[in-house]
This record gives C-alpha cells, structure tokens and sequence, in this order.
C-alpha cells in the first residue's frame, strides 16, 4: 500500500494483523522527507492509532527492546510453569 500526505510519500513494507482482535502493526519507507525515514503505525478497531516517523536506527531500537520484553516474558512464564 502507498499513500501521500504532508507532501511525503509513504510506501508499507510491512504489516501484522491479528484478526481475533481487529489490530494492524505496520511498517515502512518514507519519501520526500529531508532526513532518512521511516515510520511504524498501528491501529485497532475503529480507532486509527498513530503513526510515528523514525529514523532506521530509532525503529531498530524499537524491535530491540519489544523483543527482549517478549522473550523476558515468556521466559517468566516457562519457570512459573516449571516451578509449579
């Protein structure tokens, strides 16, 4: 998917839905901008969510984090199980 707004030229790359809860992350490059750029959306229902503009590194750090929270996560979860 493309669109354009604010005179910048939004192209998706990628997207996630979870159709169970009606949400949508999605992820792309950024035309026109002055600076290298890209952006991170998300929505859920009706509610149209937000967008943020990022640089690669910024949207990297991102990814880093949200993964060490899952993993974290799940790793609570395994020794909850494991410890009755």
């Amino acid at each position: 998917m493309e669109w354009e707004q604010d005179g910048l030229r939004f192209i998706e790359l990628s997207e996630q839905t979870y159709g169970t809860n009606n949400c949508k992350f999605s992820s792309g490059a950024v035309e026109g901008h002055p600076i290298d750029t890209v952006y991170l959306a998300w929505g859920k229902d009706s509610d149209n969510g937000g967008m943020l503009l990022l640089t690669p590194d910024e949207l990297a750090a991102i990814a880093y984090v949200c993964g060490g929270t899952v993993w974290s996560h799940l790793l609570a979860k395994r020794l909850e199980a494991d410890n009755g």
